[in-house]
């Protein structure tokens, strides 16, 4: 039911075992089974098996705190998050104003009616119908806690037919960056992917591609004799 959803949100790639992996901002799109965007895309050059993906949806919501505010931290392990204290009290709003309507309605015009949905079910309340009235305050809590850790498990990558750069290749050391001339092998170049280079999205794999090409060519064009 998420398919097609879109949001903004900060994104942290975690181990098995809790460790922090990478972190990436931006949006995060719902598939029919993954989530894709350059946020997560960012990522998946990270991932190992067990991985599990936390998103934080303050920003998605608007409740975004300034930079220099203190932001709460998941522990380790498997840990999540404490409930952000202010984002609880905007829920605790939330509930005030619609004490009469039902739990589907609580995040109106805050999220769409599918991701509302899916943090009221990974917060444990998973009944539409339920009275807000009668959401206990443990609940808004871990509302909250949902809200800013948002945990889905990592099965995998898509793989190298749908990647957009590749990860590995030749050691970059070897190679003269001012030429791209191997130095283990004279009259030897290399550029771009071949080598084990791999940046975030937005153009800077190209850029890279475009631009060791360009040295390899001029260096590589000007050691060939004339005549």
């Amino acid at each position: 039911g998420l398919s097609g959803q879109r949001v903004r949100a900060g994104l942290r790639l975690l181990s098995a075992a809790g460790q922090l992996l990478h972190t990436a901002e931006g949006e995060a799109l719902f598939g029919e089974d993954a989530v894709s965007g350059i946020a997560a895309m960012q990522l998946a050059r990270f991932y190992e098996a067990g991985a599990t993906l936390s998103l934080d949806l303050r920003d998605a919501a608007g409740w975004a705190l300034p930079p220099t505010a203190d932001v709460p931290k998941p522990n380790a392990g498997h840990s999540k998050a404490e409930a952000d204290p202010a984002v609880a009290e905007r829920i605790r709003t939330l509930a005030s104003l619609r004490a009469d309507c039902s739990l589907a309605e609580l995040f109106t015009g805050v999220f769409t009616t599918p991701v509302a949905r899916l943090v009221c079910r990974e917060a444990g309340l998973a009944e539409p119908s339920l009275p807000v009235g009668r959401i206990r305050d443990a609940d808004m809590r871990r509302l909250a806690a949902t809200l800013c850790d948002l945990r889905l498990p990592v099965t995998g990558t898509r793989g190298f037919a749908q990647a957009q750069v590749t990860a590995g290749g030749i050691m970059a050391d070897d190679f003269d960056p001012h030429t791209m001339e191997s130095r283990l092998q004279p009259g030897l170049y290399a550029a771009g992917e071949v080598l084990d280079v791999d940046g975030d999205c937005g153009g800077f794999n190209l850029m890279f591609a475009f631009a060791s090409g360009i040295l390899a060519g001029r260096a590589g064009g000007a050691a060939v004799p004339k005549g």
